[in-house]
């Protein structure tokens, strides 16, 4: 009988941290920067939306500049794809109607300019040539500036 509890209280604990879960994913949460003006999302919700693209892009590359021997292919292909997508972000955030969307953009446009410092240090990173001391510090300090992005 007790092995029957003690199953029945796992399958429970397991139902309720899947349920947990659904309820609390990214899909589900709404943003928080919206147009007053209308019902589509503002110029800081794109902005801020690349910047996190071209972060989840960094990391890849650093996932793969920060495990020796570093394989100068994949790095290359990596460096592109984080490459672009911090032009990308940039090119996303030119503009801003609102004070809302200003200080959005202005903390994506900070978290960009630290995306290509962590770069250039995994570049040189890859390249044998060290300079990733800095890139764990300067990632907190991108994700500091994307939740600000977000109204976190």
């Amino acid at each position: 009988m007790g092995v029957w509890i003690r199953r029945l209280i796992v399958l429970a604990a397991i139902a309720a941290g899947v349920w947990w879960m659904r309820e609390h994913s990214a899909s589900r949460v709404t943003p928080l920067v919206k147009s007053v003006a209308d019902s589509g999302p503002s110029a800081a919700y794109g902005c801020v939306a690349a910047a996190e693209r071209a972060n989840s892009a960094l990391q890849n590359a650093a996932n793969v500049a920060l495990r020796p021997p570093v394989d100068q292919t994949a790095w290359a292909n990596e460096e592109g794809k984080a490459s672009s997508a911090i032009s990308t972000a940039e090119s996303e955030c030119m503009g801003a109607s609102t004070d809302v969307d200003k200080n959005a953009i202005d903390e994506a446009r900070a978290a960009i300019a630290l995306m290509h410092q962590s770069l250039a240090d995994l570049t040189s990173s890859a390249r044998g040539e060290g300079g990733a001391m800095e890139v764990s510090r300067r990632q907190g300090e991108i994700d500091d500036h994307l939740n600000a992005g977000r109204g976190r």
